[in-house]
């Protein structure tokens, strides 16, 4: 059975969430109403893409920053924060870390953190250069090792527009007209292994990743940025 997703970043937890995080549990980060970064810090997101793993608590420093479990394909949208906190997963309610990592971020950008089934974190700078009038902007990141080597995507009926797409590697962003689906390939294959039906909005900035530990769970999320 293949599995699929569609939620947006910004549904995960209401506004008002990320208003009270940023405000009282985050003594080094601030929220802005435009979810816009300053000169001095950074928005990023953080997301559970790890197919195997039961809810996760996620840190930046010594600060959690969900208040419950975050589940396989949940998504917490971006908070405001400066400098660059070591970001951790572990297991809800427990101090077990199960990855970790401290990258060097840059102030007034935005990112998003996967955690993946290989127990890693991978971080994505998110595209915020609006797309062509009447487009949607997307791109694709590949979070599985259950197919081959490579994967490629294509549009819904049409050509590929993405090949050769290796593990944790990110496609870089194309304008696309809104309201097509795409076409998951293993790479270098014409044979659709995954249709991927994701109406995406004109003036949307999106990613699409794949995810998934075999054939059988591969699955897709889209995840809107804007």
């Amino acid at each position: 059975m293949k599995i699929k997703f569609y939620t947006r970043t910004s549904r995960t937890l209401s506004v008002m969430l990320f208003i009270v995080l940023a405000a009282f549990v985050f003594s080094s980060c601030s929220k802005n109403e435009d979810n816009t970064p300053d000169t001095n810090s950074l928005a990023i997101a953080v997301t559970n893409a790890a197919s195997t793993s039961t809810g996760q608590d996620v840190y930046f420093g010594s600060q959690i920053l969900n208040t419950t479990p975050l589940l396989y394909t949940q998504t917490v949208g971006y908070v405001s924060i400066t400098g660059n906190p070591t970001i951790s997963f572990k297991n809800t309610g427990t101090s077990d870390v199960n990855a970790s990592t401290t990258t060097t971020l840059l102030p007034g950008k935005f990112y998003n953190a996967y955690y993946t089934d290989d127990k890693t974190i991978t971080v994505y700078e998110n595209e915020r250069t609006p797309p062509q009038s009447a487009k949607a902007r997307v791109r694709f990141i590949n979070l599985t090792t259950a197919i081959g080597s490579s994967v490629d995507f294509g549009i819904a009926g049409g050509n590929k527009i993405v090949t050769s797409l290796t593990y944790k590697s990110a496609s870089a962003y194309q304008d696309v007209d809104p309201l097509n689906g795409f076409s998951l390939y293993t790479g270098g294959s014409s044979t659709v292994l995954l249709s991927i039906p994701a109406a995406l909005s004109a003036g949307g900035i999106y990613t699409i990743y794949i995810s998934g530990t075999s054939s059988a769970t591969v699955g897709y999320k889209v995840i809107a940025e804007n």
